[in-house]
């Protein structure tokens, strides 16, 4: 009586086209997981900024987000951003700390340099803000800072992938992606959904990257642009 059953060379044709299937989807799925959750933690932001800044505003009677801060425009900006964040974390009841062993970012993108203030919100240092160090364009009516989605104590510190410039009004206290349409004194061509070859995030270094944000904003919270090649 004969056992039917596999050949040895069988099972590993087998093996090998399972390997290599895996080989190639799991990049995939771990890369759709990573926008997942950098969309949801984006959208977090957002929407945690814009509401502490309308409670700032209306628990303090202000008109204007600047002057719910008591920020000073003979400030420079960068002291003008930290204020706001100093702000903005007592309301939030989160601690600021100072980048004691400089995170090093990309350098295409940013460095954050030890003894910048930043800004935790949570105790295990998921998601930080800090302050822009440099300044850029006209500023009179933003505020600039750089947020951490994931915390600086975690991969990949890369603009566009987990580290996004933000501006906020100081104004009404709108918060948008730098680049984005929204921020107009900032708009710089953020693509919109159908129309993907004119991602303005990816290319040429240092100006283009910032934009990344601004792509997120435009397309509503989507992360469109190649997530991969940042």
């Amino acid at each position: 009586m004969k056992i039917k059953g596999f050949t040895l060379a069988e099972i590993l044709i087998t093996m090998s086209i399972i390997g290599t299937v895996a080989a190639l989807t799991i990049p995939v799925i771990n890369t759709n997981i990573q926008i997942t959750d950098m969309e949801t933690r984006y959208a977090k932001i957002v929407r945690d900024l814009e509401s502490t800044n309308q409670f700032l505003m209306a628990d303090r009677e202000a008109k204007t987000l600047q002057s719910a801060c008591s920020i000073s425009d003979e400030e420079t900006q960068f002291n003008q951003a930290n204020a706001y964040l100093r702000a903005f974390s007592r309301e939030y009841g989160i601690t600021g700390g100072i980048n004691p062993r400089a995170v090093q970012y990309d350098s295409v993108a940013q460095n954050v340099p030890a003894n910048t203030p930043w800004y935790y919100l949570s105790a295990d240092g998921d998601m930080a803000l800090f302050p822009r160090q440099d300044e850029d364009g006209d500023l009179s009516g933003y505020y600039q800072i750089l947020v951490d989605l994931n915390g600086p104590n975690r991969a990949p510190n890369r603009m566009g992938r987990d580290l996004h410039l933000f501006v906020i009004s100081k104004d009404e206290g709108d918060v948008a992606g730098y680049g984005s349409a929204q921020a107009t004194p900032f708009a710089q061509g953020g693509a919109k959904v159908g129309d993907r070859s004119s991602v303005n995030c990816n290319e040429n270094g240092v100006r283009m990257v910032y934009t990344c944000t601004g792509s997120i904003t435009d397309n509503a919270g989507r992360i469109i642009y190649n997530f991969n090649r940042l």
